[in-house]
């Protein structure tokens, strides 16, 4: 699984700004890691009920 900086990189170039600027949304986004350390982790917090 790629580190929450490589998709803070990603979001710069694609909208803009600085990596630093995005990377406590990723952080966030990918904090449920942490106790579920599986691909599955996603469906907690990457969609847009959040």
């Amino acid at each position: 699984m790629a580190h929450p900086l490589h998709h803070a990189e990603s979001s710069a170039r694609k909208f803009g700004g600085a990596p630093s600027d995005y990377q406590a949304v990723h952080d966030w986004f990918d904090a449920s890691k942490e106790h579920l350390a599986l691909f599955t982790h996603r469906a907690l917090r990457h969609h847009a009920l959040s």
